[in-house]
């Protein structure tokens, strides 16, 4: 009997010691730590239309999923401009002032939604058109096509010589020399004189 009692009051211990066991083992999430939220969304940005140089409310259409969340607006450049929907809005919201550009066209929009795990973004076309609802192609303007024109290839001119006309040299003709005969001296030979105290040679009728 005793034995009995004792594993009784063995197996009941062992039940206690199991429930307190499963019931230390689960640990509630403390306070304030964030749990895993979806990502925002966005669903739409409207309007996407508009005439040009006309200035409007341009809103995005999210689901923040519990996120708090920062805008950021930008357009491509030459794109129209955008405001924020206050002057003392510190930074842009879910609404800007969007102005469209003067020349009908498509532009990209783009809006992101920053949270503090990432960001999110969507860009939609912004058709601006002429005013009345032109279409935002204008038809006076002439679509550019190009055209595969082969290459011409043209000979170049052959170079022509062109000799240059040398006038005749001078012909050098030598003087001519006039050969003039040498002057004769006239000059006459006085006659020798015979001394006056020569001898007289006797002649033959002296004798």
């Amino acid at each position: 009997m005793f034995h009995k009692q004792k594993s009784l009051s063995c197996y009941s211990a062992f039940i206690i010691l199991l429930f307190l066991m499963l019931g230390c083992g689960t640990v509630p999430s403390p306070l304030g730590t964030p749990t895993s939220l979806p990502l925002p969304v966005i669903r739409s940005v409207s309007p996407t239309q508009m005439e040009v140089g006309s200035t409007t409310n341009v809103m995005v259409d999210k689901r923040s999923n519990g996120h708090r969340l920062q805008y950021e607006w930008q357009t491509e450049p030459n794109g129209g401009e955008i405001k924020r929907l206050n002057s003392d809005e510190q930074a842009p919201g879910p609404m800007v002032r969007y102005h469209a550009p003067d020349t009908p066209g498509n532009y990209q929009l783009t809006v992101k939604l920053i949270y503090e795990g990432g960001s999110v973004e969507e860009t939609v076309v912004m058709q601006v058109v002429g005013s009345g609802g032109v279409s935002s192609t204008p038809t006076n303007e002439p679509v550019a096509t190009f055209t595969s024109v082969p290459a011409t290839v043209v000979p170049s001119p052959t170079p022509t010589l062109i000799l240059a006309t040398i006038p005749p040299l001078a012909t050098l003709v030598p003087p001519t020399l006039t050969l003039r005969p040498r002057p004769t001296s006239t000059s006459t030979i006085p006659p020798k004189s015979v001394p006056t105290n020569s001898r007289a040679v006797p002649t033959t009728t002296d004798i």
